[in-house]
């Protein structure tokens, strides 16, 4: 649900997008969507959500205008990007040890 929650709030905020309409104050939305989506399906279901959001709001974007720096954080695209690369490896690795710990061997294991 991490992850959800990026691609619905923090991808977008990085190019100057906004997160959905029904998203709703992010102290409260945040920690809510760990808390209230826990099954299986109900995360499969946020993580197709998010990304179709995060995919649409990139496309949004008007290339011309990338050039600033965006609230709330007062960033560059290329900042905002670098940040973003690498909070996501860092929970790539996660699940890679996750899956490991419970007997999961990775495809490009031998």
């Amino acid at each position: 649900m991490h992850v959800a929650s990026e691609w619905l709030y923090y991808g977008p905020l990085s190019v100057g997008g906004k997160p959905p309409a029904d998203f709703g104050a992010p102290r409260e939305t945040l920690p809510k969507l760990e808390k209230d989506f826990t099954q299986k399906t109900q995360v499969l279901d946020q993580l197709a959500k998010g990304w179709a959001y995060y995919v649409a709001q990139m496309r949004a974007v008007d290339a011309s205008k990338l050039t600033g720096r965006y609230p709330p954080w007062n960033s560059t695209l290329a900042e905002a990007a670098f940040v973003m690369t690498g909070d996501q490896h860092e929970h790539l690795g996660q699940l890679i040890a996750y899956a490991r710990s419970v007997g999961v061997k990775p495809p490009w294991s031998n």
